[in-house]
């Protein structure tokens, strides 16, 4: 027995939450229930906080494994987010096959994963090119994507707040609304 919540792997629980909740999404958004659009807020917040959060957990050495107890469900490391992934890509097809668009709150959590996709790729890159900073200090690419990062939702805080004309408004705030959702998912993605 494990020593975690419910005698289960560690972050067991967490990823439980998360797959509930996206199932519950998705099968709402593919229902065109009115629930789909409150839900995408909590299906935001949940998906942020696995795939920030599990990114927190990194080893001393980059060769050290993790063992099954480590990793949700006792899975190989990675499978809960794939599975995550794969849910809502295939979701987005269905969607998009079906009625020919794909809701906004459906969007903005896609533009989420995408975004966490992306910043993963970026560290990759960032790794291959630069190597593994050990020393766990900001460098000047942790700056500029810091800057890019609050640059784009103070831009997108001041269109939604300060925006007099709400017709061009409201058009380019859900643009930005929808930028923010990606670059917050690179941000969280692209860690160290």
């Amino acid at each position: 027995m494990y020593p975690y919540p419910l005698g289960l792997p560690k972050s067991s629980v967490r990823a439980t939450l998360t797959l509930i909740l996206s199932v519950n999404f998705i099968w709402l958004t593919i229902d065109e229930s009115e629930f789909a659009g409150p839900l995408s807020t909590i299906v935001a917040v949940s998906l942020s906080f696995y795939f920030g959060g599990r990114m927190r957990a990194k080893s001393i050495t980059p060769t050290t494994s993790i063992d099954r107890s480590q990793r949700a469900w006792g899975l190989p490391a990675g499978s809960i987010r794939l599975l995550l992934i794969l849910l809502f890509g295939a979701a987005t097809y269905y969607v998009y096959a079906d009625t020919n668009s794909v809701p906004d709150n459906f969007t903005e959590v896609i533009n989420l994963i995408l975004g966490y996709l992306l910043g993963q790729f970026f560290t990759k890159m960032r790794i291959r090119f630069f190597g593994r900073d050990e020393d766990d200090k900001a460098s000047i690419v942790d700056h500029l994507k810091a800057i890019f990062a609050v640059a784009i939702t103070g831009l997108t805080f001041y269109i939604t707040v300060f925006e007099d004309n709400v017709v061009d408004a409201w058009i380019i705030t859900v643009d930005f609304i929808l930028l923010s959702s990606i670059v917050l998912g690179f941000y969280f993605g692209a860690r160290k």
